[in-house]
């Protein structure tokens, strides 16, 4: 499958409906982005995936993968390496 290494380990891979980051884990969570807008709206019927993971120094990135709410439900997460 594809895959997406992190710059920093992860303790843990958490599916859940919240665009909140959380310390040590990668967080994912469904929604539908506006390429026009700029934004992402968390919404359980969404097509897209927010991607959201500790860089470390209490810095948190967030990265939109179009397309992506289907996969986002089978990845898992071995170290630095998430898997789709």
């Amino acid at each position: 499958g594809d895959k997406i290494i992190l710059p920093t380990g992860a303790d843990a891979l958490v599916s859940m409906h919240n665009m909140a980051g959380i310390m040590n884990d990668a967080v994912l969570t469904t929604g539908t982005y506006s390429a026009g807008g700029g934004t992402f709206t968390e919404s359980l019927t969404g097509h897209d995936a927010l991607l959201t993971y500790d860089a470390g120094g209490s810095t948190f990135v967030s990265v939109v993968l179009v397309g992506g709410a289907a996969e986002a439900a089978h990845a898992t997460i071995s170290g630095d390496t998430i898997t789709w």
